[in-house]
């Protein structure tokens, strides 16, 4: 029924104008219908490729989000362990390992590890300098 009326709609584009038959339809309207189905074809693949495109870097961005706040959450837990038990206890070097494991995680997945201190990502594999 549908196909039907897209050809009925090619048809009267066409003009009408049968000069040459083949398969029971005017040689323009066959002509239209290959155009209509190739830019279809088209069409689907440029919407197709742009969703892709376009749903690449959200991905990349929330995955580096968890990283943040993974690494939020230790820092909070390594400044308790300090607070609750000392710089230099078990407890505090425990929280200070697990840290330091999150931000290798992130630095291998990301080349970047995020400094809760300073709020920013940072770009080079320095955290055992300067960062608790």
């Amino acid at each position: 029924m549908l196909f039907q009326l897209i050809q009925d709609a090619l048809y009267r584009i066409a003009g009408a104008r049968t000069h040459k038959i083949r398969r029971g339809r005017p040689l323009e309207e066959e002509t239209l219908i290959r155009r209509f189905g190739r830019t279809s074809v088209a069409l689907l693949i440029v919407g197709a490729f742009t969703l892709f495109i376009a749903a690449a870097p959200q991905v990349r961005a929330d995955d580096r989000s968890h990283c943040q706040h993974a690494i939020e959450k230790a820092e909070a837990r390594l400044d308790k362990a300090i607070r609750d038990k000392g710089e230099h206890s078990r407890e505090a070097e425990d929280r200070r390992r697990d840290l330091n494991a999150e931000r290798q995680h992130c630095w291998e997945q990301y080349h970047q590890w995020w400094n809760g201190k300073d709020h920013r990502w940072e770009t080079e594999n320095n955290w055992d300098h300067d960062h608790h």
